[in-house]
């Protein structure tokens, strides 16, 4: 009996290591799937992120084009603005010219009072509403004529 009983505790700790193996395998495995599930989410989130990222860099160029294509209609509507303001001037200075002798005593032409009363006009419209206008327009030139 007394080999009977070394043989069954044999078994028995054979047993225990077979169910220490089998448990410590299971262990593994699942700490190895926690952690690729960890690893898929972290990267899904990465991923996530960085979608999130290139969308707001795609909107910051987008803006930047829209805010440098104003910077540049703007910059036309100015210089557009100042060819008007010197054509005009030019026209004044030219009718001035013509009716210079008669300026002595305060008569001036018609012409040059009309171009007069129209650059009034045209800077409290610049003043008021912008270069463009309520209309946004093209800038007009000297003489009502669009550029």
């Amino acid at each position: 009996m007394a080999e009977a009983i070394k043989v069954f505790a044999r078994y028995l700790v054979w047993a225990g290591l077979i169910v220490l193996t089998v448990w410590m395998i299971h262990s593994s495995g699942y700490e190895q799937g926690v952690a690729d599930t960890q690893l898929t989410q972290s990267r899904a989130e990465t991923q996530q992120a960085a979608g999130a990222l290139n969308g707001f860099i795609a909107a910051a160029r987008k803006l930047t084009a829209n805010a440098n294509l104003a910077s540049e209609r703007l910059s036309e509507q100015v210089n557009a603005r100042q060819a008007a303001d010197e054509q005009s001037t030019e026209a004044i200075r030219a009718a001035l010219k013509k009716t210079a002798t008669t300026r002595i005593l305060c008569v001036f032409d018609a012409d040059v009072m009309q171009q007069i009363a129209a650059a009034r006009e045209r800077a409290a419209s610049a003043a008021t509403t912008g270069l463009t206008g309520a209309s946004g327009g093209a800038v007009r030139a000297s003489g009502g004529s669009s550029q």
